[in-house]
């Protein structure tokens, strides 16, 4: 015999046997969590993922099992660049998941999910949440999560303040990894400021504070940042050893966001070097690594970079591309709040631009990034190079401005150089790099 439902009662049915299902499945993954069987887990990521809606709805979940639940499947997530999926999960848990590091990890994602001003906002919890504990690994940590969200927005000279004080704490709390990681974080900044001699000190001091540590993710980033600042200085074989020793590591354990991250660097370095086919490779996966996980910053960073690769290729085709990149890398940063990619997109499209033969569009758009440029005084890294780019456009058509803007080019070249105290580094560092001796070349015409 056949019993009918009304729609009503055949709706609540359905749900009576979801809610079940999902009930199973919360329990089923909070086991496997307890367990601790990485490789398991890794196996069935995807299941484990969606166990989290009925795991935060179900009342007999304890915050405990909220915490373990978070630790084992954030990282992860992290990894994999699912960093939307993240947010929900740390957005929802809210109320219950008031582990000391979650503010961090929400933080984190807002920041990977480009949405700043809440990464900031939440990082600044995080601080006082910690301050209260009065705990100075957690002090620490949080204070180097609102440093590294200030890093991001361009705000370099406030974020250097924000990771001496992480450092003071990791030094107190004896917390090797979190004085390595904060270490790194302060050279990297040091660079973006143009800092690069004392950027170098700081990541090497990070390089020995990580020496036998199990965090293979922070040394390939270690020597990643090694590499940037090396290439800066233009020693680029010493750069070339670091960054393929970083890929090595980055791809054994299979960090996507860091291979795409190498990958980048790898392209500069033999970008400058002038082997440009081998430099379009790495860019160009850097660049398909950064879409894929959704990432703005990297995919700014990446269009800028590839811009800059094609244009020295010279042939009007590639320059049509090279101002696609360009633009489209101002044009995202405009929307996410990216400054420094925002300054350099323009002036790179700009360039490509005038390489074209479009005179007036070329004028405008390198007018925009050195008015920008004007208003983030700190971006000492890019001045030189933009003003440079400035200097070459108006060349013909404004030959004072033009004049003008290659000695502050040169102005900006020698403040780096001179914070360089090694004499043979100081050198290497205006003669051995492309754009440097094309710098030094234009003052001469200049004066």
């Amino acid at each position: 015999m056949t019993v009918a439902l009304s729609n009503d009662a055949e709706a609540a049915f359905y749900r009576h046997v979801q809610r079940q299902a999902g009930e199973r499945l919360a329990a089923s993954c909070l086991a496997l969590i307890a367990r601790g069987d990485a490789e398991e887990i890794d196996e069935q990521y995807l299941r484990v993922l969606a166990g989290f809606p009925w795991i935060c709805a179900s009342p007999d979940v304890t915050r405990v099992d909220l915490q373990r639940y978070s630790e084992a499947l954030l990282p992860r997530m992290n990894l994999r660049g699912d960093w939307s999926a993240a947010v929900v999960i740390l957005e929802r848990s809210r109320g219950r998941n008031d582990w000391p590091e979650a503010k961090n990890w929400l933080a984190w994602f807002y920041e990977l999910a480009a949405l700043y001003d809440k990464a900031e906002e939440v990082a600044r919890q995080g601080l006082a949440d910690a301050t209260r504990l009065d705990a100075a690994g957690a002090r620490c940590m949080a204070f180097a999560r609102l440093a590294k969200v200030l890093r991001t927005r361009g705000e370099y000279r406030q974020a250097l303040e924000v990771y001496g004080r992480a450092r003071q704490l990791a030094e107190t709390a004896r917390e090797a990894e979190l004085l390595a990681y904060v270490l790194n974080s302060s050279g990297l900044t040091l660079w973006h400021l143009g800092e690069l001699e004392e950027a170098l000190s700081y990541l090497r001091q990070a390089w020995q504070s990580a020496q036998g540590l199990k965090d293979l993710r922070l040394q390939g980033q270690i020597l990643n940042d090694l590499g940037i600042v090396l290439t800066a200085l233009g020693d680029y074989e010493a750069a070339r050893q670091n960054l393929e020793q970083a890929l090595r590591i980055v791809e054994d354990i299979d960090d996507r966001r860091e291979i795409g991250v190498v990958c980048g660097n790898l392209g500069e370095v033999e970008h400058d070097r002038g082997r440009l086919g081998h430099a379009q490779f790495f860019q160009e996966r850097a660049l398909r690594i950064a879409e894929e996980l959704g990432n703005p910053y990297r995919i700014a960073k990446a269009k800028v970079r590839l811009s800059a690769l094609l244009r020295s290729l010279g042939d009007p085709e590639a320059l049509l591309v090279a101002a696609r990149l360009a633009r489209e890398a101002a044009e995202l940063s405009h929307e996410k709040k990216l400054h420094h990619f925002l300054i350099t997109g323009r002036s790179h499209e700009a360039l490509a631009l005038f390489l074209l033969g479009r005179q007036g569009e070329a004028e405008t758009l390198s007018r925009e990034a050195v008015q920008v440029l004007a208003e983030h005084e700190h971006f000492d890294g890019s001045r030189a190079e933009v003003l440079f780019h400035h200097s070459l456009i108006f060349a013909a058509s404004g030959p004072e401005e033009a004049r003008r803007a290659a000695l502050t080019a040169g102005e900006a070249l020698s403040a780096m150089a001179e914070r360089i105290q090694d004499a043979q580094r100081r050198e290497r560092f205006l003669s051995a790099i492309p754009l440097h001796r094309a710098i030094r070349e234009a003052v001469d015409r200049a004066t």
